[in-house]
């Protein structure tokens, strides 16, 4: 079984959990382009900032399905996410684009975010199975 069907399945056994999250205050990017958006995702990323950084990454997954740069986005929110202690979202994260994340150079990082994401969850077998 592909570490993406592990990761599915493990998911929908997650269904109905809930993870506290952390972050800034709610609301939109104050950029309506992707690129903007783009840049504030990174800076917040690239500054500690993985509430922030989390929210505008999947703003712009969601706002711009096809943004060149997505793998990098999705990796910014499954790291984020993670560094956040939101593990349940981390594993959401990663199932999210498989079809993306098969080809992403950030895969490998992923899958590995997401087995101990499901470890942190008390989920062992489901983090074993991603990594096999």
């Amino acid at each position: 079984m592909s570490a993406l069907c592990v990761v599915a399945l493990g998911l929908a056994a997650l269904e109905g959990c809930t993870t506290a999250r952390s972050g800034g205050s709610g609301g939109g990017s104050s950029s309506g382009d992707a690129e903007g958006l783009y840049s504030q995702a990174k800076t917040e990323f690239d500054t500690g900032d993985f509430g922030a950084a989390e929210r505008h990454s999947v703003e712009l997954l969601n706002t711009y399905p096809d943004f060149p740069k997505s793998d990098e986005v999705l990796y910014m929110a499954v790291k984020s996410s993670h560094a956040s202690g939101s593990y349940t979202e981390t594993v959401k994260h990663v199932q999210r684009s498989p079809e993306k994340l098969e080809v992403s150079p950030y895969r490998d990082d992923m899958l590995v975010l997401a087995a101990d994401a499901y470890e942190q969850l008390g989920m062992y077998y489901e983090s074993a199975d991603v990594l096999s």
